[in-house]
């Protein structure tokens, strides 16, 4: 069974150590990405180290475990993280969004590879209360501003231009342009609108998309890295 990964749990593996944090920023908007990091530990201690980790952020080791490999010091688990929801309390409908994504370690004596790839976006919704439950699964360019809205901004706009280079029209036809010009000047200002607010939420999804990864490579990789000092 997946488990969900717990933020506060993740703000609190977060060292302060003197490892190179990976900011969202750093972070692109494709389903794999990969950080090498570097470590004085044992591959045996660096691999127990994951496995503490794992365990500590997902619930159970085992439950979210895909393959293991102790000669070729492998990990490969599959993890889920809460993302965005919203709820309808008039219709009793919700929509739920995780990140699922899969996390690949391969260690060698002096460093250490974290792959996080197979990322999608899982939603599960239901319009209303007791109506069928819709299970979705979407790539990253889900994130991203709608490109209808675009679509419609730059076509009110190519057909604004050629009423507006009209020549020769007739008093009756200037009339009737003016009108067609002040319906798509309404309708463009309307779609402007939209698309202003749908790049708002995009930006918004985006970053709290990236700050998730970016949160997985830096409390992994500080756990990894931990030294014992006693």
């Amino acid at each position: 069974m997946k488990q969900t990964l717990a933020s506060l749990l993740l703000i609190a593996l977060i060292s302060s150590s003197a490892l190179a944090q990976i900011k969202p920023e750093d972070i692109p908007l494709e389903p794999q990405v990969s950080h090498v990091f570097y470590s004085d530990n044992d591959i045996s201690t660096k691999m127990a180290n994951a496995k503490s980790w794992i365990a500590k952020a997902f619930g159970d080791y085992k439950s979210v475990l895909q393959f293991e490999d102790n000669d070729k010091y492998r990990i490969i688990i599959k993890g889920v993280s809460d993302f965005e929801s919203s709820h309808n309390f008039e219709t009793g409908g919700y929509v739920n969004e995780y990140v699922n994504f899969t996390i690949t370690f391969d260690f060698k004596e002096d460093r250490y590879r974290i792959l996080i790839d197979d990322i999608k976006i899982h939603e599960i919704k239901q319009l209303f209360r007791g109506g069928m439950i819709h299970d979705n699964e979407w790539s990253l360019s889900s994130l991203e501003p709608s490109a209808i809205t675009t679509f419609y901004v730059r076509d009110i706009t190519t057909q604004l231009d050629s009423l507006n280079n009209l020549q020769g029209l007739s008093k009756q036809d200037v009339r009737k342009n003016e009108k067609k010009k002040k319906k798509l000047q309404e309708d463009l200002i309307k779609r402007e609108e939209e698309l202003t607010k749908e790049n708002a939420k995009a930006e918004y999804r985006i970053n709290k998309y990236k700050q998730i990864i970016s949160d997985l490579f830096n409390s992994a990789s500080a756990a990894i890295s931990e030294t014992d000092d006693f």
